[in-house]
């Protein structure tokens, strides 16, 4: 008898290829000036250029703010970025540091804290923290104390600065938005007769016993 032999070919197994981690940046400048302008200009460029290309992360997007206080939630940019994280577009944050994220204690703690519950991390590249390390939200707890106390200080100051300069008579407010004053060589107030005609008439009219409605007709 004739023995017919059956060859078992190989079978390839193509092997999957890892997930890639989800990452955008968050990037903030607190005025609307033309150099913290160009500053958020670079900034988003520096993320872009450095997760475009990358082999282990999909690049979402920066998530940008200007002229936007970090002590408030109420960021276009960064409500943006936590709505798409919330709905499971994002696994990673990069962020410069604590206070271009957030400069409320408060606030970056509860947004922190939600992140970690979705799986979801930030890491603020300045302080080397990861949030979802172990240690992370004890060291967000201590810099971000350090960080508001900074803010607060800051306020109390400009405050101080703001009441002397009012003691001394150093009172610089632009004009176009009062009436019946305009400001003179120095920048100071001074009133402007050819409108202050219109608030001796408001206030004689008042002290007269006519009505609100009235004078404004």
């Amino acid at each position: 008898m004739e023995k017919s032999i059956v060859e078992i070919s190989r079978k390839k197994t193509l092997m999957p290829m890892p997930k890639r981690t989800r990452v955008c940046a968050y990037v903030r400048v607190s005025t609307g000036h033309d150099g913290q302008l160009k500053s958020l200009e670079n900034q988003t460029e520096y993320y872009q250029n450095r997760f475009s290309n990358s082999l282990i992360y999909s690049f979402v997007s920066v998530f940008s703010d200007a002229g936007i206080s970090g002590a408030r939630a109420s960021r276009p940019g960064f409500q943006e970025m936590l709505t798409r994280a919330r709905g499971g577009e994002i696994d990673l944050i990069f962020t410069k540091s604590i206070s271009r994220f957030s400069r409320n204690t408060l606030i970056l703690l509860q947004v922190v804290r939600e992140l970690s519950d979705i799986g979801v991390g930030v890491i603020f590249e300045e302080q080397n923290i990861n949030t979802l390390s172990s240690e992370g939200e004890m060291m967000l707890t201590i810099i971000g104390a350090f960080a508001q106390e900074e803010l607060r200080s800051t306020t109390e100051n400009n405050k101080l600065s703001r009441r002397n300069r009012y003691k001394r008579g150093n009172v610089k407010i632009n004009a176009n938005r009062l009436l019946g004053y305009r400001n003179d060589e120095k920048g100071q107030l001074e009133i402007d007769e050819n409108q202050a005609w219109i608030i001796r008439e408001v206030y004689e009219r008042y002290l007269n016993g006519k009505s609100i409605n009235d004078i404004v007709r």
